[in-house]
């Protein structure tokens, strides 16, 4: 996608997600054929939290799981590339600080609401107060980490808004909440409109 994103982006640099968890990846190869492309920082996406603790505690016990996510951001952090470390956790959060990654992603979840049906358990307040405790674990690392939040309950600008007031975080990582859930609406209204249309038809 690299090849059809890159010469459309005039101003904006783009991060590019590589998946630490592929034992058969030259991580320093990629990273640098991905720089040369031109590429201006490094994200651990896709991330094992995803899946859940259970699922991302066996991943980790066979070598494949958050620990190698973390090498990755140390490694472009040593080669002096913009890094984006996303964490599940203030542990998380703690090493990602530790791997020296510019900007923290407070993730609390999948993003609910919209077509995709994922709904979710925590509260604004609770999804909040989880953002803050992965806050006080990275700053505690590097006090000069930026912490974005992302995910679960924030899911527009009066939740993204809220997030950001009641925590440490500086500022909101979009995601789906900036191109999916706005598109799904947007479609949704255009489709009942058409069914709604009351036609009259000419006996003539």
């Amino acid at each position: 996608m690299a090849c059809e994103i890159l010469p459309a982006v005039k101003k904006a640099p783009c991060i590019v997600g590589i998946g630490a968890h592929d034992p058969s990846l030259n991580q320093e190869v990629f990273m640098d054929e991905m720089m040369t492309l031109g590429f201006s920082g490094v994200t651990n996406e896709p991330f094992a939290g995803i899946y859940g603790s259970e699922f991302a505690a066996q991943l980790e016990s066979a070598g494949l799981g958050f620990s190698k996510e973390a090498e990755m951001i140390a490694l472009a952090h040593s080669k002096d590339i913009f890094t984006f470390g996303w964490a599940f956790n203030p542990e998380e959060a703690g090493k990602m600080a530790e791997a020296g990654a510019d900007v923290v992603g407070a993730l609390v979840g999948v993003t609910v609401g919209g077509l995709s049906g994922a709904k979710d358990s925590l509260t604004l307040e609770k999804a909040t107060d989880a953002v803050e405790a992965i806050c006080q674990a990275a700053k505690g690392v590097n006090p000069d980490v930026i912490v974005l939040t992302h995910g679960g309950p924030f899911k527009d600008p009066q939740t993204a808004e809220y997030s950001i007031l009641h925590s440490g975080a500086a500022g909101y990582a979009a995601g789906s909440s900036g191109e999916r859930l706005p598109t799904e609406d947007a479609i949704i209204a255009v489709t009942k409109s058409y069914k709604n249309m009351k036609l009259e038809v000419d006996s003539k």
